[in-house]
């Protein structure tokens, strides 16, 4: 769509002397409003986490795709800029800021590690550019930053739900390999406190960094702990790592993967999903495709029409940050603090993930309902009791 002129914009409203005050004002209106409706993306395109967070990106391409077809914001294509964050914190930063200075720009999409959201909500409410984010750290979204929001369930919903399904499955002494970051010291802290709750033991906690290129040690420290099961984290090169050393090790007790680790790039990697056959993962209700109850089905069916090909998880993810934004543009101006407070009254909106509800007290948007227990079948995701 051309950007209109003043001359056009003039022939358009009957822009003669004598116009009607209304027609001056759609005048004023139409040279002021951009011709795009302009979001600001920050995203891992590199660095460790980037195989995950790529995903992530290529589901907001496919939501602007399916909006534009739609018509996009009353006319007004929707386009992405995209920031590489280098998956690093101070990156992430830098680019909010630039995209917060762009005028133009009407909200921002991020996909990133948690220290890199934590980063941006840090300036959110000084900037006052809403941010609708991806991650699972718990302090993304509470406490509240009023124009800082992120869909996917808390930390503590997954490890709650796999702590739970082990005690039910009578699995007492527990192993944990978690990054020595931000979520992974979110998951330590919550591991032990749920842990000591249900009467569980820790056997082993081993942690790592992301650069970290041998987990040998690691897992040799796991092994003579003789754990019941192992419950593993890591995104992009360490969660691939991970997995492969512990088959070369040998190890053979029950391998639970945190799920942002089962990623495409992750299963390329190994040899293909079937060689993870067996691995299980607190997931997603994305995770199961098109085999997802209900809405989450259909949803996802929009998602693969738009992506032409199979979804994952990620993917998912950024078609549900999509969902939620255009439906908050719907029911407000579009302006900056039109969206913001829009998104504050989204509740049960249904997600691939599971409903969104934001509350001015809880910015966490999806929560337990749109989790299962599931396990690797044949290369497949399906709930863990029908493996």
């Amino acid at each position: 769509m051309a950007r209109m002129t003043r001359r056009s914009a003039f022939r358009l409203f009957g822009g003669a002397l004598g116009a009607p005050a209304l027609g001056a004002t759609m005048v004023r209106r139409a040279l002021a409003e951009p011709s795009e409706f302009k979001i600001g993306v920050i995203a891992s395109m590199t660095g460790p986490a980037a195989p995950f967070f790529k995903e992530y990106v290529q589901g907001f391409e496919a939501y602007a795709k399916s909006w534009n077809a739609r018509g996009g914001v009353n006319g007004r294509p929707v386009v992405l800029n995209i920031v590489d964050d280098e998956s690093t914190p101070a990156p992430a930063a830098n680019g909010y800021r630039r995209i917060a200075a762009d005028t133009d720009t009407t909200l921002a999409w991020v996909a990133g590690p948690g220290a890199g959201g934590l980063a941006i909500k840090a300036m959110a409410s000084e900037l006052k550019l809403p941010v609708v984010s991806g991650g699972a750290l718990d302090t993304l979204g509470v406490p509240a930053d009023p124009y800082f929001f992120k869909i996917a369930p808390a930390n503590r919903d997954y490890l709650k739900l796999y702590l739970t399904w082990c005690k039910e499955r009578g699995y007492k002494k527990l192993a944990f390999v978690l990054g020595n970051d931000a979520y992974g010291q979110g998951e330590a802290q919550t591991a032990k406190e749920i842990t000591a709750s249900l009467g569980l033991d820790i056997a082993a906690l081993e942690t790592f960094s992301a650069s970290d290129s041998s987990f040998t040690s690691q897992l040799v420290r796991v092994r003579s702990a003789a754990p019941d099961i192992v419950y593993a984290a890591g995104t992009g090169a360490p969660g691939i790592l991970i997995y492969k050393q512990y088959r070369q090790l040998g190890l053979k007790y029950p391998l639970c993967f945190m799920l942002a680790a089962l990623t495409g790039a992750f299963f390329q990697a190994i040899g293909g999903a079937s060689e993870a056959d067996g691995v299980m993962t607190p997931g997603l209700l994305g995770m199961l495709g098109e085999q997802a109850p209900g809405q989450s089905g259909k949803l996802y069916a929009q998602l693969v029409t738009a992506l032409g090909r199979p979804a994952s998880l990620a993917n998912s993810l950024g078609w549900d940050i999509g969902i939620v934004t255009e439906t908050a543009i719907r029911k407000s101006d579009a302006t900056r603090e039109g969206i913001r407070a829009a998104l504050d009254q989204v509740k049960d909106l249904p997600g691939i993930n599971g409903p969104i509800t934001f509350t001015l007290q809880n910015h966490i948007g999806q929560d337990t309902r749109g989790l299962a227990m599931l396990k690797l079948a044949n290369g497949k995701f399906v709930p863990v009791d029908q493996a």
